[in-house]
């Protein structure tokens, strides 16, 4: 079993500035998220993207930009449901050359004990600690939902400008994410929600997910909708493996020395 403590971080990074200026690499391997950190930002670069470290209202003022490409947003995700905080969510901003954002990956940890499934029973995974409506109701049918428990990170709320879309941006972006919660928050799972057709596509390979469990449903969200889908997840030895052949495989080499520079580490 993974190490459950976690040191939270008082003060929130800023949003403006370079991620990896923000970055502070807390928990998990310190090397190989290094590693991961710095070649997955020099690929993004190469293609034209510089990433910022940004908050879910960056992210809700972005989708608000760009309603006809990002058609909805996750409510989650959205600090005006849930009571989200910078304390506990993050949103990763890439920009271009022009500083245009072009890109929005963002993810809300939950540190509660207890499991998903009580998270999806009490409202608390959309709603926090706030009141829900008489008729809402969420839950999961597959055993992921009893199993996963905190601190685990719900990564989602993927949009890459329709500009950018065929540039490989998805894989990398994903993991950053759920690096990027697992060495602030020592996060042991990552989880998403996706649509049945979402669920089909090659996308979670694209993602990295290799457990996928259909018998998601949802109904009376804050939009009165009724949403059925699926539940992604993985823990934190997979996400760590998966980095390791990520970083190996995929991403373009580069010098040791940029690496050895690039992820600010504390202890």
């Amino acid at each position: 079993m993974p190490d459950k403590k976690v040191h939270l971080i008082e003060e929130p990074e800023q949003a403006s500035g370079p991620f990896l200026e923000r970055l502070v690499v807390a928990h998990g391997p310190i090397e190989l998220l290094g590693r991961f950190f710095a070649t997955a930002d020099w690929s993004l670069k190469e293609k034209g993207i510089f990433l910022n470290l940004g908050t879910l209202e960056d992210a809700i003022a972005t989708q608000a930009m760009h309603e006809d490409s990002w058609h909805s947003y996750p409510p989650m995700l959205d600090p005006r449901i849930s009571g989200a905080t910078p304390a506990t969510s993050y949103c990763l901003l890439g920009r271009n050359r022009s500083g245009e954002v072009v890109s929005a990956q963002s993810g809300r940890v939950f540190l509660t004990d207890g499991t998903l499934s009580a998270q999806f029973r009490s409202g608390a995974f959309i709603y926090g600690d706030r009141a829900v409506g008489p008729h809402f109701a969420f839950a999961s049918t597959g055993p992921a939902a009893e199993h996963v428990t905190a601190p685990f990170v719900y990564s989602g709320a993927l949009w890459v400008h329709p500009r950018y879309r065929g540039s490989r941006l998805a894989g990398v972006l994903v993991r950053m994410s759920r690096a990027y919660a697992l060495s602030r928050w020592n996060t042991a799972y990552t989880i998403a929600c996706v649509s049945d057709a979402m669920a089909a596509s090659p996308m979670p390979a694209i993602y990295g997910y290799s457990r996928i469990e259909a018998g998601v449903t949802a109904s009376a969200l804050p939009d009165g909708s009724t949403w059925t889908g699926r539940l992604m997840w993985m823990d934190r030895l997979e996400l760590i493996d998966d980095l390791r052949r990520f970083t190996l495989e995929r991403l373009p080499q580069i010098e040791h020395g940029v690496v050895s520079r690039s992820a600010h580490e504390e202890h």
